[in-house]
């Protein structure tokens, strides 16, 4: 029997280092679903912390398979406590369901907020439903306990915490010149660029973005910077289109995914991350852009904009449909109207209270908190799981 069990669709990096952490002070297992996405490989040089079981389904394994075999994995742990990444998906749903027959205590991992999704009456009243069979929650920050709230769940049940990466995986070492950080080919001596590291998805509002980007370039005083935006989605072909359309051929470079291992180099010879999305639960992005250093232009509905990003600070919060004002940030830090030097520091400074070992001690807490409370009927409210499952 392990005190903690948590059931994960896929580990990547950001997981490796919060479980890694979390298993210092929690006896904890992993239950990984799905494995690398072919084709996607975060990272080739793995040191979990942590013992896993990887259940190695296909995303379209019915879910019949994925029931049996998550629930033989369950049998063979006999966990104490399960935790779960949320409720979105039928994995999630039936994860929660096999908890409670078994008599667990059940913890949600959330990082939704009451803005990152239009939100419908009946979807809310099922998701408060499903909400009564956990013990305990590990959200982000305010925002997500609030949404929490919303739907019913005590705040002395809920712990912060949850959304943290490898700090030490992306900070700035010292000499940015050595090939360690500069594995991309980029020249040193040209200026810093703007980076996007994001899906290419309507959501992250990559349209708004390149138009923002246009609007500086015709605010820059000297040498404009680049735009290099990492990432992969349905909307490559457009947003290609849209800046060939825009003029800017030669300025702004799509980079594709990159894995784990390049990341760093990436952000280290950037001058600002530019995050514009206008559904974001929470953002690793600016995470990883804070724990490199670099100051940050993040929309506000992004999700760890009220924990990590101080206006005017170590960066600037901005309305993400707005162009003008989006410009104006861009061009503030690149033409040196702010001490962009400054904005780094306290962009370092901020993110070090927001490292893995922060997941750990909320993990613990968590943890401390589903252990707490009485054992409860395994009889579950199954009509209600079903239904949220059949929505989502």
């Amino acid at each position: 029997m392990v005190e903690c069990v948590a059931v994960v669709y896929q580990l990547v990096p950001y997981h490796d280092a919060r479980f890694s952490a979390a298993a210092r002070q929690v006896d904890l297992s992993v239950i990984e679903l799905h494995g690398q996405n072919q084709g996607m490989v975060w990272s080739s040089d793995v040191n979990r912390q942590f013992p896993t079981r990887l259940l190695a389904l296909a995303k379209d394994t019915p879910q019949g398979e994925l029931t049996a075999k998550l629930s033989e994995a369950l049998d063979r742990l006999a966990p104490k406590v399960v935790a779960v990444q949320g409720w979105a998906s039928a994995a999630a749903l039936d994860a929660i369901l096999l908890a409670r027959r078994r008599g667990a205590q059940i913890i949600a991992f959330s990082e939704s907020n009451v803005y990152d999704h239009p939100r419908r009456p009946a979807k809310e009243w099922l998701k408060s439903r499903v909400l009564r069979l956990c013990d305990a929650a590990l959200v982000g920050g305010r925002d997500h306990l609030a949404y929490l709230e919303a739907l019913g769940f005590g705040h002395e049940r809920i712990a912060l915490g949850y959304n943290a990466v490898d700090n030490a995986h992306f900070m700035r070492p010292s000499g940015l010149g050595s090939v360690a950080v500069n594995p991309l080919g980029i020249n040193p001596d040209q200026p810093p660029y703007f980076l996007v590291a994001s899906r290419l998805a309507p959501e992250k509002n990559l349209v708004t973005a390149l138009a923002a980007y246009a609007a500086y370039r015709r605010l820059a005083r000297g040498q404009p910077w680049d735009l290099r935006i990492i990432g992969v989605g349905p909307l490559d072909a457009e947003l290609r289109r849209q800046s060939h359309e825009l003029g800017l051929d030669g300025s702004v470079h799509f980079e594709g995914f990159q894995g784990y291992e390049v990341l760093p180099g990436f952000y280290h010879r950037a001058g600002a991350l530019l995050h514009t999305a206008t559904q974001e639960p929470w953002g690793l992005v600016v995470n990883e852009a804070l724990a490199a250093g670099l100051p940050v232009i993040v929309s506000d509905r992004c999700g760890s904009c009220c924990e990590l990003v101080r206006d005017g600070q170590n960066g600037f919060v901005v309305d993400p449909l707005d162009i003008g004002a989006i410009a104006a940030r861009m061009a503030a830090l690149a033409n040196g109207d702010v001490d962009r030097e400054a904005f780094g520091r306290a962009s370092s400074a901020i993110v070090a209270e927001w490292g893995p070992e922060r997941f750990a001690s909320g993990f613990r807490a968590a943890v401390s908190i589903a252990l707490s409370r009485p054992a409860r009927p395994t009889a579950v409210d199954r009509v209600a799981v079903r239904s949220l499952a059949a929505w989502m």
